[in-house]
C-alpha cells in the first residue's frame, strides 16, 4: 500500500501526511530488519518531507484498551510547521516541541539517540538491498537523517469500562442458559464441562505456554506479518482458531516473560481462548459419551 500512498503524495504534493500502522511496522521484514520503514522514510525525504513517528499504547494515555500503533506525521518543506520544527534540536523535537511530544508527554530523561543516514545509498534499489537499522519507539527524520530513541510515556490512569458501566440493566439484555444447556446463538458465552477444560483445552494451553516461556512462539512471514506458532485445529474443519495463554478477554495485552528469540518482540496482544461454536459443541458432545 505504501507505493500507492507515495503516488498520491507525488501527484497532490500534500503539505501534511498522517499515517497509522501496527506497532511491528517499524521492524519488518524479518530477514532485513527495519528495511520497509526505512524505505518509507527515504521516499518521504526525497519528496521534501520531515517526519516524526511514535509507537503509542493507548492504555498509557488514559484509554481503556492496550493497543499499540505506529503513528507517523510528515510535513512538507515550505510549510510554517516545517520551518518552525526544523529550527529545533533533535532533543527538543523528541522531548517537548514535536507533534507527538506535545500531545503525548514522555518522561523527562536523557535520551540515547541513534542516527542513520538515508542518503548514503545511491537509489531505492540500493537502499532496499542493503539497508539495516533499528528504529526505536520514537523518532525524527530531517534532510535524510534519522534520529531515533526509546522514550517512556508519562502514564495516565485509564477510565475503564467498570468505571462507566451502567447499573440496573434490563434482564432482556443478558444472555442466559436454559436448564444448564449452553447457547451458541450469535454471541457465545459458555462454561465448558471440567472434562473438556482439563483435557484438550488444558493441553493446548500448556503447549502455548511452553512456547512463550522458551521465547519460541512467534515469527514473521514473507510479507513481514507477525505470526504465532501456537497449536491450531484444522482450519478446514471449521475448528478452533487459537488457544493463547494468559488471557481473560480478546483485547487483553500480555507482556512476554522473555523476548521472543526470532522476532525480538516483548509483548503480544489478543492473548485469549478463541473457539468457534462447532469445535466447542463437538468437545462437549464427546465429553458426554
Amino acid at each position: 500500500m505504501w507505493w500507492q500512498i507515495r503516488d498520491i503524495l507525488v501527484a497532490k504534493k500534500t503539505p501534511f501526511v498522517f499515517l497509522e500502522n501496527v506497532d511491528r511496522s517499524t521492524k519488518s521484514p524479518a530477514k532485513q530488519r527495519c528495511r520497509d520503514f526505512g524505505i518509507m522514510l527515504r521516499c518521504l525525504s526525497d519528496l521534501g518531507y520531515a517526519v516524526e513517528w511514535r509507537i503509542i499504547n493507548a492504555a498509557d494515555y488514559g484509554f481503556p484498551q492496550r493497543r499499540r500503533r505506529t503513528y507517523i506525521f510528515a510535513y512538507r518543506k515550505g510549510t510554517s510547521f516545517y520551518k518552525e520544527i526544523t529550527k529545533k534540536t533533535v532533543n527538543e523535537v523528541l522531548k517537548a516541541d514535536g507533534i507527538f511530544s506535545r500531545a503525548f508527554p514522555i518522561v523527562d530523561e536523557e535520551l540515547k539517540i541513534s542516527e542513520s543516514n538515508l542518503k548514503q545509498y545511491d537509489d531505492l534499489a540500493d537502499f532496499s538491498d542493503n539497508y539495516k537499522f533499528t528504529f526505536e519507539n520514537s523518532g525524527y527524520m530531517f534532510n535524510g537523517k534519522v534520529y531515533t530513541a526509546k522514550t517512556i510515556p508519562v502514564v495516565v490512569n485509564p477510565v475503564t469500562l467498570g468505571d462507566i458501566a451502567q447499573g440496573n440493566v434490563d434482564e432482556h439484555f443478558y444472555l442466559n442458559e436454559t436448564d444448564g444447556a449452553i447457547s451458541f446463538d450469535k454471541v457465545c458465552f459458555w462454561n465448558a464441562p471440567n472434562k473438556v477444560v482439563d483435557g484438550p483445552i488444558k493441553k493446548m494451553h500448556e503447549e502455548c505456554a511452553i512456547l512463550v516461556r522458551k521465547g519460541e512462539a512467534f515469527y514473521y512471514d514473507e510479507k513481514g506479518k507477525l505470526k504465532d506458532k501456537f497449536p491450531k485445529e484444522d482450519r478446514n474443519s471449521n475448528g478452533v482458531c487459537h488457544v493463547r495463554p494468559h488471557a481473560r478477554r480478546g483485547i487483553d495485552h500480555y507482556e512476554l516473560p522473555i523476548a521472543d528469540k526470532e522476532t525480538g518482540i516483548t509483548s503480544y496482544t489478543k492473548q485469549s481462548f478463541w473457539f468457534n461454536k462447532v469445535f466447542v459443541e463437538r468437545m462437549i458432545k464427546d465429553s458426554e459419551k
